[in-house]
């Protein structure tokens, strides 16, 4: 943890640009998502992203970023789709705004017991 705190407070030559994690085959495969599913204003989306974001330094110039933080433009998306209400069953997903599910810690037990896979979601029937 402290090369961590120590990387996001100095990362130097160590920071390498958003565009580097976020390709462009991933944006095109958004863009494609978005466009399908009608969604308007990709092309501005599309702007943004190559002027204000892609060439920007991941921990200097955006985890670091008091106006991005301010904006809620990390937190607010985690939060709205930390749960899924799907035909009467809600679906958690593990997040760092969210407890885990109760059976969570079991699931994780019992994978290390008997090294069996868990999804870490847990389904709870109603609203």
């Amino acid at each position: 943890m402290t090369d961590v705190q120590m990387l996001i407070d100095n990362p130097e030559t160590r920071d390498f640009k958003v565009g580097d994690v976020v390709t462009d085959d991933m944006i095109q495969e958004l863009v494609a998502s978005l466009t399908e599913h009608g969604c308007g204003g990709v092309e501005l989306l599309l702007d943004v992203w190559r002027a204000e974001y892609k060439d920007r330094y991941a921990i200097a110039g955006f985890l670091k970023d008091k106006g991005i933080g301010s904006k809620r433009l990390i937190s607010m998306p985690d939060r709205i789709s930390n749960t899924i209400n799907s035909e009467g069953t809600v679906l958690m997903r593990p997040s760092g705004l969210s407890p885990p599910p109760p059976r969570l810690h079991l699931c994780v037990y019992e994978r290390q017991r008997q090294s069996e896979r868990c999804s870490g979601f847990e389904e709870m029937k109603g609203g």
